[in-house]
């Protein structure tokens, strides 16, 4: 499976002219941060406080360490899920979904789109018949959300009713 997935992605990667530069633009994402981010909201005012004691250098690695100690805190809840002991299928599912939350909610860069694979997974590795129904909803109304702000940001919404004949500008997909 890996050999095959592999082989997959670097047929695309390749036919699509882009190359590997996608690898780069990965590494580029978490360099800065992103202000919905959890670790961020906590970084940014130690790095304002850190800079305002100790210069802009002392500010940033103070944001940086907030980054990584949420990073850590994410790998520590990763490993503790993993060494747990396996009863069933569903608890693999469920704890994967865990995992995959946990790195979304703490790592550097948060967009509300990370959480969906992990509610998803939360949602059937059977937590409850409670816990799955919200997980199923959360999921549903999150992608529908994330869907509706994608639209808004590629203009289709801000058309006004005697433009339907324009395309709004950096239109994606036709409705």
């Amino acid at each position: 499976v890996g050999a095959v997935g592999t082989s997959v992605l670097t047929a695309l990667s390749v036919l699509s002219g882009y190359g590997f530069t996608w690898l780069t633009a990965i590494g580029e994402s978490t360099s800065h941060g992103s202000r919905l981010s959890v670790t961020s909201m906590i970084g940014t005012p130690v790095g304002e406080v850190a800079a305002w004691v100790g210069g802009l250098r002392a500010g940033d690695r103070a944001e940086s360490l907030v980054h990584l100690a949420g990073l850590a805190l994410a790998a520590w809840l990763c490993v503790l899920l993993l060494l747990r002991r396996v009863v069933s299928a569903d608890q693999v599912l469920l704890r994967c979904g865990l995992a995959m939350v946990a790195v979304a909610v703490l790592g550097p860069v948060f967009h509300p789109w990370y959480l969906l694979p992990g509610l998803a997974l939360v949602a059937v590795g059977g937590a409850g018949v409670r816990t799955t129904t919200a997980m199923v909803w959360t999921t549903l109304v999150l992608a529908v959300l994330v869907y509706m702000a994608y639209l808004l940001t590629m203009g289709v919404f801000l058309q006004k009713p005697g433009d339907r004949n324009q395309a709004p500008q950096n239109q994606a997909l036709a409705i």
